[in-house]
């Protein structure tokens, strides 16, 4: 941090900028750290707002780091890696995308990415610092079945029906990595070469059908039943009371349904084996497929069984229903006894925790003067909670808490973690509630502190942050990927008829909460000046946020309704793609901030129109982006018209925004200035 009394920099891990050659000695540590321990340096990101935490371990990964993320109890679209780096253009639920009724075009998810409730994620990743693949393997499926469960019951009290956009047997793979693998090139094929039918020659074709058939729907039902279970497994019960809540759900869950086959509700192309079997005995006796399929399965399932049993020649069906029960009990008894260790010798015990809370409460109370008790009460029951953490730190050299996550390494004793600031700093640690309390211990103990925007270098000062202690750090980015991108797609490029102005922020403006607020109606308003000067341009606007039909309204009010488009929220693909296509970006007016859309916007060399401190931003960088400033409605209104009347951007202040990137916001710097700070930390520490 810069120095008031002399104007230097101080030489800690504090230190503002790192040139060129201070990067590579940086960097090589890494190298050297894998070589003196004979493995990668291993941290551990745990929170994922916006995808801050995903982009930092992947770029750091690319440098030989081995970082994973912990994202517990947080399913908002932007914190998800499909959101990142998938290709998928429907519309999702932001805050609880289906991924399953989403086509991801092959997308997988990261091995080292963990998401959901928080004590599954923290038996997933013992396990998985154990070595317990078998367990650990398991667990990640529970993990799915959580989250399955929620979108389930989410679709219940909406009233709506949840989609499949892929077979499952290619969904597999995507959600559960290497072992769906195997199953898909080894077991499936068995399974589809099975014909059990061979003697009935001349039925074959048609058994064969429905054996296929009835197999692939055991295995879906199987497998829904199986992440159900392991979703809602208790540890706190008896093996009796185990065993019987399996029989009851295997009962209920997989035979069941098996014996009449597919549901309305559970759908599957190409019928069901009953259905199948139906058809074909009505061929054979040449009385047509006129089939009421609703009246059908309106049936139950006793009743579907004795009408077709009563039908001459049902030997393959009774022969499906053998074998179908036969391969339920096998896969019952193999994984009975695994799903009976899922939580064995792992159950935290609740005394020795709420002793451990009672002392760091003491100890924190020191240093927190003037709290009301009720708020210490939730503060409490909040330590107690990020005490179940601890045996997941034992395994990394380094643990990484946004937001307010550094509580987690703080509250179990582990020394060597720092505090990212993603706009943490702005209000929360002044509020009089636990979340502020929380916020001000973190940021107060922490040996390092990442602060990634410049707008709270003034709270940082408030908080009396020591200067030491604090890295200014350049949002987690990958310019490389934008390059690439930029390159492939090349030949993406403005309309020269019509300038296009897009502005991807949400519609924010009326709440008075300045880290919500956009500033859309400054946005608005300099448009509506620049119309009314005569000029033609397109604004692109994305229709989400609080305030889209106040926007709407304010529209209508300048009468830009012939200059303005809406489109839906898109994937980071169709974002770029649209900022390509555009002039100039427009991104938020209020904060005088530069976040993720700016950073994006400069590195694929488009003009960037938003409000910044310039000064703030040379401290912070070592020097200010070229951006076309938007203090005020009259400077917006001037950095549009600079645009309009110079589309092809003869001043090139795109080429200059893609320089500054490569200089100031590399993910090599980013990589860089973090590894500096780990060693700082190791080396204390040692």
């Amino acid at each position: 941090m810069l120095d008031k009394d002399n104007g230097s920099c101080s030489q800690g891990i504090g230190r503002l900028t790192l040139s060129g050659e201070e990067l590579e000695p940086a960097l090589e540590w890494i190298a050297q750290f894998k070589k003196q321990h004979k493995r990668p340096l291993r941290v551990l990101h745990i929170g994922n707002i916006a995808n801050n935490a995903y982009n930092n371990a992947k770029i750091q990964r690319a440098y030989g780091i081995e970082a994973d993320v912990l994202c517990h109890d947080y399913y908002h679209v932007m914190g998800t890696p499909e959101w990142e780096d998938a290709d998928f253009g429907a519309e999702v639920d932001p805050f609880y995308p289906d991924w399953w009724a989403t086509k991801l075009r092959g997308f997988q998810r990261p091995h080292w990415f963990v998401q959901g409730p928080a004590p599954l994620c923290i038996s997933y990743m013992v396990a998985k610092s154990k070595g317990q693949k078998t367990l650990a393997r398991l667990r990640r499926w529970g993990l799915e079945a959580a989250y399955w469960e929620l979108l389930e019951d989410r679709a219940r009290l909406t009233g709506r029906r949840r989609g499949i956009a892929e077979p499952w047997k290619h969904r597999l793979p995507r959600y559960f990595g290497a072992a769906s693998n195997r199953w898909k090139h080894r077991v499936w094929p068995y399974l589809m070469r099975l014909d059990p039918l061979r003697p009935l020659r001349p039925r074959a074709v048609a058994a064969r059908r429905a054996c296929r058939i009835h197999l692939e729907h055991m295995a879906i039902e199987w497998k829904r039943w199986l992440r159900q279970f392991l979703s809602s497994f208790d540890p706190w019960k008896t093996a009796h009371q185990r065993f019987f809540s399996l029989r009851g759900a295997l009962r209920s869950r997989v035979i069941i349904p098996l014996l009449v086959g597919a549901t309305s509700k559970h759908p599957f192309r190409g019928g069901h084996a009953l259905l199948a079997l139906w058809r074909w005995q009505q061929r054979r006796r040449g009385l047509g497929e006129t089939f009421d399929r609703a009246a059908f399965l309106q049936n139950k399932s006793e009743k579907a069984i004795n009408s077709l049993s009563s039908r001459p020649k049902v030997t393959s069906a009774l022969f499906l229903i053998a074998g179908r029960t036969l391969f339920e009990t096998i896969l019952f008894l193999v994984f009975l006894p695994v799903r009976l260790l899922w939580r064995s010798g792992e159950v935290e015990d609740a005394s020795e925790s709420t002793a451990v809370a009672d002392e760091l409460l003491a100890r924190f109370q020191k240093q927190e003067r003037n709290v009301p008790e009720s708020v210490w009460a939730d503060f409490h029951r909040h330590l107690t909670r990020a005490l179940t953490f601890g045996p997941v730190l034992a395994r990394y050299d380094i643990v990484q808490g946004y937001s307010i996550d550094g509580i987690i390494p703080l509250s179990n004793g582990f020394s060597k973690f720092t505090a990212y600031e993603h706009g943490t700093l702005r209000e929360i640690p002044f509020e009089s509630t636990w979340l502020g309390l929380v916020c001000r211990l973190v940021y107060r103990s922490a040996p390092a502190i990442f602060i990634t925007n410049s707008d709270v270098l003034g709270a940082a000062d408030q908080l009396g942050l020591e200067k030491d202690k604090t890295c200014y750090l350049p949002h987690a980015f990958d310019d490389r990927k934008l390059d690439d991108f930029r390159k492939r797609n090349a030949a993406i490029e403005p309309d020269r008829d019509l300038v296009q102005f897009f502005c991807p922020s949400r519609q924010h403006w009326r709440d008075q909460n300045p880290s919500l607020m956009k500033g859309s109606d400054t946005m608005l308003t300099a448009a509506g000046n620049l119309a009314a000067e005569g000029h033609r341009f397109r604004l692109v606007l994305v229709e989400w946020g609080v305030d889209v039909e106040a926007s709407k309204e304010l529209i209508n009010q300048f009468k830009l309704g012939e200059f303005v488009s809406w489109i839906p929220p898109m994937n980071k693909k169709f974002l770029w793609e649209q900022y390509c296509r555009s002039h100039a970006v427009l991104d938020q007016f209020s904060l005088p901030a530069l976040g993720g859309v700016g950073f994006e916007v400069l590195a694929l060399g488009r003009r960037l129109i938003t409000k910044i401190d310039a000064e703030q931003l040379h401290i912070f960088f070592g020097c200010a982006p070229p951006v076309l400033p938007a203090t005020n409605v009259r400077e917006l209104t001037d950095s549009m018209r600079s645009v309009v009347l110079d589309p092809e951007d003869a001043a090139g202040i795109g080429t200059a925004g893609r320089q500054w990137i490569t200089d100031f916001h590399s993910a090599r710097r980013i990589v860089a200035l973090q590894a500096n700070a780990y060693r700082s930390l190791i080396e204390q520490e040692a």
